[in-house]
């Protein structure tokens, strides 16, 4: 037996029950063993054996190569692909994800930026709801305060999140349960992957989403963050409120909300119109919306109940023009990732051929676009 290995998959064994909240009889009472047998695999004095390990691993929602200490940089990203509940056409889209982390982070390296991330909150997952919502409404908060964002809305959080070292990648995935995911490995950096055939507003929700991801569950290395509660074990789903909770409360501050509502509006008799108003000055979804008013008392369940089916489109188009309701074109390629290549090229440490790979155009239009833009072309 490889005492050293023995002790690495002790160790994650240990972290990984802690973190769950189990025991080690109700550990080995779920997969079949006995609790002296589990006591000795996390005092490294036995090794599982594969099925056992197998088990260990589901039962964590694991990987095994990640237990057995042989991960590298890219099984971050290939253990997120095969976490994320996917068809086969989406599983190209999140490929595509995936090469583009490696992009960013191999242009990072060769550019040698230095890299910049958020502090990690080390704070603990309630399951109790009402204490799950004042964590997470605290981690917010002082997130916000850290950022100088006071009550205010966040005008573009796309931006923000990059400078605060969350890199965003923003891919179509049609048809999938998949809002969004989170790939964190600490030499390449943080990725976080957003649907962009969600509409605008779920799109913002689910980069702060992500983002809670960054600054609370890093260390876990990846999430894939499904419409509903999916199949994920409770202590995943436990993540994924929490999540959402902090969304809320960094979008849209109780504060912040307040202040306008009833600087602006009668409390008492809030209209879809309003809502409109609201959900466009915060920069979320109608739904979010709707429910953060409900939440803080504005909105009774029966207002609520008509107010969701109301088609809302047809009114923000006759109110403003235009509507933010429907999905978003999204960049091609993250503007941050475009501009590494082109300072990589710039520099003479990628070729044009690699530049146009990296752009996802072909080596005779990154070309036109050079020479349009007075760049020397070899």
């Amino acid at each position: 037996m490889d005492k050293g290995v023995a002790r690495r998959v002790a160790d994650k064994l240990m972290a990984k029950r802690r973190e769950f909240g189990l025991s080690q009889a109700q550990v080995a009472e779920k997969i079949g063993c006995t609790r002296e047998y589990i006591s000795m695999i996390e005092s490294g004095k036995r090794m599982p054996n594969l099925m056992i390990l197998k088990k260990l691993a589901e039962l964590y929602n694991v990987d095994i190569q990640w237990l057995l200490g042989e991960e590298s940089s890219t099984n971050v990203f290939s253990m997120l692909l095969r976490a994320a509940p996917i068809d086969k056409a989406d599983r190209k889209r999140l490929e595509e994800f995936v090469k583009r982390c490696e992009d960013y982070a191999w242009l990072e390296k060769i550019l040698a930026v230095r890299k910049r991330e958020a502090p990690e909150y080390k704070c603990t997952t309630p399951s109790f709801r009402p204490e799950m919502s004042l964590q997470a409404k605290k981690v917010a908060s002082d997130e916000r305060k850290r950022l100088g964002l006071g009550d205010d809305p966040i005008s573009d959080i796309f931006n923000l999140l990059e400078n605060q070292g969350l890199h965003i990648i923003r891919i179509p995935l049609p048809n999938s349960r998949i809002d969004g995911a989170f790939a964190y490995d600490p030499e390449k950096g943080a990725f976080a992957l957003i649907n962009a055939d969600r509409t605008k507003g779920k799109q913002v929700f689910t980069a702060a989403h992500e983002y809670c991801h960054f600054i609370k569950d890093r260390s876990s290395g990846y999430h894939p963050c499904e419409t509903g509660e999916g199949h994920s074990p409770p202590h995943q789903r436990d993540l994924e409120r929490f999540a959402d909770l902090f969304a809320t409360h960094f979008l849209m501050p109780e504060e912040g909300v307040r202040n306008i509502v009833e600087s602006n509006f009668n409390p008492s008799q809030i209209g879809v119109e309003d809502v409109i108003y609201l959900k466009r000055y915060f920069g979320v979804s109608y739904k979010a919306m709707l429910i953060r008013l409900k939440e803080l008392g504005y909105i009774k369940q029966t207002q609520f109940d008509r107010m969701e089916k109301v088609s809302v489109e047809r009114i923000e188009r006759t109110l403003y023009g235009e509507s933010e309701e429907r999905e978003e074109q999204a960049p091609k390629i993250p503007p941050l990732l475009a501009i590494l290549a082109l300072e990589a090229y710039s520099r003479r440490l990628i070729s044009l051929d690699r530049l146009a790979e990296i752009w996802r155009i072909s080596s005779s239009e990154a070309y036109e676009i050079l020479k349009s833009a007075g760049y020397e072309v070899d």
